[in-house]
């Protein structure tokens, strides 16, 4: 839709919507800006400049119904490239990375987290239509991963930035399902650990810290310090002042921790 555009460019959704219908323009920067945020390998920017290149008469009638038409057709065909049949799978595959990136970028900058959770809706919607596709192999693990990383995301936006805990669970369980599906430590550590603020949310500290426990072996056999230290964070604010020893013990885990060199690469 042109509000999710919207957030993934920056340009406001009613100039988006003018260039869409023909009444205004663009630029070449938008095709630049909306070439990146749709990943479809400069497309847009080429199409851009075929039509600025074949509109040598703008004052004529004949004139502006092709520039009309153009342009509908620019905003049109980044939905003709994604939705076309035969899609080579790494493309579609390399595409989910690609917004995976976006979104993690976007979930620090653009303050509006219900478009960026609809974003994340898609983009898990998406993966299971192409895993459907695939065969058991790297490029399953792949989306596999993706599908781990934006469904932790998706469950920050609903918890954190929605106050829907509900969701927020459901959606730290599918990240910790798919982590461990592709046998991905760090990312079956981090969907943990985030789903243990949901229990503590409710005061059922003994629930959040069994969540905890699992991070923590996660994050061991991920051989990443950094990982370990945020682990033991999260105990620490569990935690709370309920056990005021148990949270001082859980900082010093955390600062020990953090301290160390990585065992093994990220």
């Amino acid at each position: 839709s042109l509000r999710k555009l919207q957030v993934l460019t920056s340009y406001d959704f009613t100039y988006l919507g003018q260039v869409e219908r023909g009444e205004k323009p663009g630029s070449m920067e938008l095709a630049e800006v909306c070439d990146r945020a749709l990943g479809v390998d400069g497309l847009l920017v080429k199409t851009y400049r075929r039509v600025s290149a074949a509109l040598t008469r703008p004052g004529s009638q004949e004139d502006e119904m092709r520039r009309r038409t153009a342009i509908k057709a620019l905003a049109a065909s980044p939905l003709a490239f994604v939705d076309q049949a035969g899609v080579v799978p790494e493309l579609q595959v390399s595409r989910l990375e690609r917004n995976a990136e976006v979104y993690r970028h976007l979930y620090h900058g653009s303050g509006k987290p219900a478009d960026l959770l609809s974003l994340a809706r898609d983009h898990l919607e998406t993966a299971v239509d192409v895993m459907r596709q695939l065969p058991d192999g790297g490029l399953k693990r792949r989306v596999l991963r993706t599908r781990s990383e934006v469904a932790t995301l998706a469950g920050r936006l609903t918890f954190f930035d929605l106050q829907r805990p509900a969701d927020a669970r459901g959606y730290f369980g599918l990240a910790h399902e798919a982590a461990i599906q592709v046998g991905d430590d760090l990312l079956a550590a981090a969907a943990l650990g985030h789903l243990a603020f949901v229990p503590a949310a409710e005061h059922n500290t003994s629930a959040a810290i069994s969540y905890l426990a699992g991070a923590a072996d996660h994050a061991q056999r991920s051989g990443v310090p950094v990982v370990q230290s945020w682990i033991a964070a999260v105990e620490s604010e569990v935690l709370g002042t309920a056990n005021a020893a148990g949270t001082l013990r859980a900082l010093d885990q955390a600062a020990a921790r953090v301290s160390r060199p990585a065992d093994a690469a990220p």
